[in-house]
């Protein structure tokens, strides 16, 4: 029996729309994985099967982190303080009365640093980050999922990252030889900045970051295409006339709307680019004076602890940076293993960060 011309119609459509699809994964199979990434899917062989990446397990590793985080607070400050304070200075040109030339540097000390009391507020302001996020996904499990797999951002890391990361650039800082508040200050906030300006690049829409927009998952793996002929045939009997011109109209519009996305995204994917770069620029050049005083500083055996400490906060930067390309740009996985990657990458690094430099300076 020859199907009435509208549905005719209609069937051609739907049947036009997955065939361009399947043709599309066919010919790059990395299409329906990076797709599945983009928009969340959590049914992925390395997401479904594993309860590691849900938002409750996500809570769940959040919350571990936080008592990992304190309780390390807790033995820096009260076992056995590393008695060790660095001097803080300002230096100011003495400049002459009469000619105004510089005459000699004039060098003040306005204070000390105890490096316990910065070892502790590096892990107290990472328990406090990741207390606030473990704290919304157990009271306000909805909200939290909308996080993980809605907006996929998660401004609360972000804000933590830029505080507690400039307190620990600020600190090698010290340690490689810098005195100089006003440069210590430049260099936590050139660390800080970088942080915020990796913010607005997760704010940025996932779908118009990443190499290529993605498909709707329904559209690849279920519809009509997919349906046996005769459910297919009764799904179109039991709609009216009017709902199949309506969801024509729809597929029309979103027609529109894909055709919109598709000229919006190689700019905003640009923008995420170019504020890549700046970030990199920016703390690559902070770094970078950094690096001049552990090069030129005459430091003994002793203190190669402060190379080691250098070292795991490079790693620590590239391994946020990596990350976030890789999930944001390139669509290898999806938010929520990001999410789990960035919580190890915290908890293992800050950690070691910290227990490196207490070991140095207590000589072990």
């Amino acid at each position: 029996q020859t199907p009435p011309p509208y549905k005719q119609k209609v069937m051609d459509f739907e049947s036009k729309q997955q065939q361009r699809v399947y043709e599309e994964v066919k010919k790059d199979p990395e299409a329906d994985a990076e797709n599945r990434a983009v928009t969340g899917d959590t049914d992925d062989k390395n997401l479904g099967r594993c309860g590691l990446f849900t938002p409750k397990a996500l809570t769940m590793w959040h919350a571990v982190a936080t008592v990992a985080m304190a309780v390390q607070t807790g033995l820096l400050l009260f076992y056995e303080r590393p008695v060790m304070d660095i001097p803080a200075t300002v230096g100011f040109p003495a400049r002459d009365a009469h000619t105004g030339v510089i005459a000699s540097p004039r060098v003040k000390k306005i204070g000390s640093v105890p490096v316990a009391d910065l070892l502790a507020l590096i892990l107290a302001l990472s328990a406090a980050g990741h207390f606030a996020t473990a704290f919304t996904g157990i009271v306000c499990p909805k909200i939290f999922e909308s996080i993980v797999v809605k907006n996929q951002a998660n401004k609360l890391r972000w804000i933590e990252y830029a505080l507690s990361g400039a307190v620990i650039s600020m600190l090698v800082a010290m340690l490689a030889g810098i005195y100089d508040i006003i440069l210590q200050l430049l260099i936590g906030a050139s660390f800080a900045t970088c942080m915020l300006i990796a913010l607005s690049i997760e704010m940025l829409p996932r779908e118009l970051v990443g190499k290529r927009l993605p498909q709707k998952p329904l559209e690849i793996r279920a519809g009509p295409v997919a349906l046996a002929e005769e459910n297919r045939e009764q799904l179109l009997e039991s709609q009216s006339s009017s709902s199949i011109l309506t969801n024509a109209t729809n597929g029309s519009i979103e027609g529109k709307a894909s055709d919109m996305l598709g000229r919006l995204h190689p700019g905003v994917r640009s923008a995420g680019l170019t504020l890549c770069g700046v970030a990199s620029s920016v703390l690559g050049t902070a770094w970078f004076v950094v690096l001049c005083y552990l090069c030129k500083g005459t430091r003994n055996l002793n203190e190669s602890y402060v190379d080691v400490a250098f070292l795991i906060l490079t790693v620590l930067y590239l391994g946020i940076a990596m990350n976030l390309y890789l999930e944001r740009f390139c669509g290898k996985y999806s938010f929520a293993v990001a999410e789990f990657i960035y919580i190890f990458l915290s908890l293992i690094a800050k950690s070691a960060f910290a227990w490196n430099i207490y070991g140095g300076v207590h000589g072990f």
